[in-house]
């Protein structure tokens, strides 16, 4: 799959607020920041005051793994650069494509959140809090996935915006920690 193909599946938030819950309590509607009781029923798809869009984006993105693939992206770029051709020249391709598999899942911590990050920022212009959550909690049974699979080319086209920077220093930091390991010492 080609590079541009998976970005569109990509992207990063702003931090995520903390969630706040509306709830009934001695008559009055309070704001909480743990859950509800269990005795007060909870529209499940309802916003939490306070929530916005970029929120639900993060939570989405988070909860249904879109960003997951950073890795194979990664593999992918860093599969197609001069320093990948040398490492697999120097030790074999399997053990080339072993030694970028390691690397990457080793720095992808590092650049998990920023993307996910992005992803969600791509997200969150385009729908609603309610749409995400809605999104989120029932996936291809929400009345909103046909929207969700419908603006996946504007998401793959911002996510490609800001994320693009991000791949180059994960896959620099991935290349150049693998050729460290398999250069000659001099």
């Amino acid at each position: 799959m080609r590079i541009a193909a998976l970005l569109t599946l990509l992207a990063i938030a702003t931090p995520a607020q903390a969630q706040l819950y509306s709830c009934i309590e001695d008559g009055k509607k309070v704001i909480r920041q743990q859950p509800c009781p269990a005795t007060e029923p909870r529209n499940p798809e309802a916003s939490p005051p306070g929530a916005s869009s970029q929120a639900a984006a993060l939570e989405m993105v988070k909860r249904l793994r879109l960003g997951e693939n950073m890795q194979e992206i990664g593999l992918q770029a860093a599969s197609r650069t001069q320093t990948y051709a040398i490492i697999t020249k120097t030790v074999g391709p399997e053990k080339g494509r072993a030694v970028l598999a390691e690397e990457l899942q080793r720095a992808a911590p590092k650049y998990q959140g920023r993307w996910d990050q992005n992803l969600a920022s791509a997200y969150a212009p385009l729908f609603t809090a309610e749409e995400l959550q809605s999104i989120t909690q029932k996936q291809r049974q929400s009345p909103h996935f046909s929207k969700f699979m419908a603006k996946q080319d504007e998401v793959g086209a911002a996510m490609r915006s800001r994320s693009i920077e991000l791949l180059k220093q994960y896959v620099t930091e991935v290349m150049t920690t693998a050729f460290r390991r398999v250069a000659p010492a001099k």
